[in-house]
């Protein structure tokens, strides 16, 4: 197996949780911040690519994450400006991993500049069988910011304060472990992969469901506070493929817990 990677995004949530991991199972990883290579600079690119190879590229790198639900053209065009003056330099790399979103596949893509990039990112790899997309619908980990779902209702329990949902929806996530389980894998089995995984476990989940185990934790047991009880659109896949077996999303929360308190 080949570990020399190029993790590019690695500032971003799935970077903050993946790396770690990544170095700790070997990988020689290389992961420039904007201000080492600025993805939007055709030359600084070309540059950095010139003297380089790589086994694998982790592509991750995205703007428009926290107003992912408009549109903004300029967002748009620097997204797949990013991902082109990477992909161009196909010759210095094996294996290209495209972090995804379950946004990309949902009827009203177009809609917002986010889930366009991505749909756009996914369709351009789609005839690389050096190229793997892999499809994260949520995922959870202890550095996510603290007004996420998973952090701050874990935080919330243990602080012993009511547990906040906005919209009882059926959300699917996977936690950070097993997506780089599922990044591991593509690595090490990039002559016999699927085109896309979907990162999503089989079985479904409600938020007050992931609530209900959140409850479980410790002895004591938290309310959970319902914002709105109008409808809301569920998020969630029912073709999963991931092919390794996974921790699951309760040992993924226990773990978040745990490794929570350990920060407290």
């Amino acid at each position: 197996m080949g570990n020399k990677v190029l993790f590019l995004g690695g500032s971003g949530f799935i970077g903050r949780e993946v790396l770690p991991l990544m170095k700790l199972n070997g990988y020689d990883v290389d992961y420039p911040g904007s201000n080492e290579l600025n993805l939007l600079d055709d030359e600084k690119t070309n540059l950095f690519f010139e003297d380089k190879f790589y086994d694998s590229v982790i592509f991750s790198s995205i703007v428009g994450r926290k107003t992912h639900l408009k549109f903004n053209s300029d967002e748009l065009y620097q997204n797949l400006v990013m991902f082109e003056n990477v992909y161009r330099h196909k010759n210095k790399f094996n294996h290209f991993v495209n972090i995804d979103s379950g946004l990309s596949i949902q009827k009203n893509f177009k809609e917002y500049s986010y889930a366009f990039s991505k749909y756009c990112i996914s369709k351009r790899i789609e005839n690389d069988t050096n190229a793997i997309n892999l499809r994260v619908y949520g995922c959870f980990g202890p550095s996510e910011e603290k007004r996420r779902f998973f952090v701050g209702n874990i935080l919330r329990y243990i602080n012993k304060e009511p547990m906040s949902i906005n919209k009882n929806i059926i959300h699917d996530f996977i936690s950070s472990k097993d997506l780089f389980s599922i990044i591991d894998w593509s690595i090490k089995n990039k002559n016999n992969i699927p085109k896309n995984i979907n990162c999503v476990y089989n079985k479904k989940y409600k938020l007050t469901d992931i609530c209900d185990i959140i409850n479980t934790l410790d002895e004591h047991k938290v309310d959970i506070s319902i914002n709105s009880f109008e409808s809301g659109l569920d998020y969630y896949s029912l073709e999963g493929n991931i092919p390794i077996k996974c921790e699951g999303l309760h040992n993924g929360i226990v773990d978040c817990y745990q490794r929570l308190m350990g920060e407290t």
